[in-house]
């Protein structure tokens, strides 16, 4: 079944807790695959953590939880 929003996500924000950096990851990794990943043949693990494409998805990750993002 297709989620919109993971279940990590969902739950902390109904719990106000802080996300383990795991779920932060899957979280960018999935907008990587609906926003970036249509022109690359790369998957998430293959992005490197200097392109703009991964800090990006990292950052829209961390707005998801409602966190600070790191700068871009």
């Amino acid at each position: 079944m297709y989620r919109l929003f993971p279940q990590a996500l969902l739950a902390c924000i109904a719990n106000g807790r802080t996300p383990h950096p795991q779920a932060i990851d899957d979280v960018a990794e999935k907008i990587w695959r609906e926003a970036f990943q249509h022109g690359s043949r790369r998957r998430w693990k293959d992005v490197l953590p200097s392109s703009i494409e991964y800090r990006r998805a990292m950052a829209a990750a961390h707005a998801a939880y409602g966190m600070r993002p790191a700068a871009i």
